[in-house]
């Protein structure tokens, strides 16, 4: 399956990037679908990471997501791991679609 492979090489990359502390995978890749079409990626970050220091190429692939979506296909969003936007990510990524009272399960990923 394309999108697994896709995905495997995403996680070695966060993993050399040593940057990512893990990864939330949602879209429906997570699903039941036989065939899934999309992947949605958190990138987890360390709380004190410095977003304002440069970046080497490694995590620069990894953390914009312009990049990772013209390499990989996959729409990523990077949070810290704590706070609002992690939290807005979640909750964001466990929606169902049309159905505000149930919540969906996510996978977690630790390069």
């Amino acid at each position: 399956m394309k999108l697994c492979l896709k995905l495997g090489q995403f996680i070695d990359e966060a993993r050399r990037s040593g940057v990512v502390q893990f990864l939330i995978v949602d879209g429906s890749f997570v699903t039941a679908k036989e065939m899934p079409e999309d992947i949605d990626v958190i990138v987890v970050v360390p709380t004190q990471h410095d977003f304002s220091s440069p970046l080497s190429p490694d995590a620069y692939n990894v953390l914009s997501g312009k990049r990772v979506r013209a390499r990989f296909g996959f729409d990523a969003f990077v949070a810290p791991d704590t706070g609002r936007t992690f939290q807005y990510w979640i909750e964001f990524f466990t929606q169902v679609k049309g159905r505000p009272e149930l919540r969906k399960g996510i996978l977690k990923v630790v390069p």
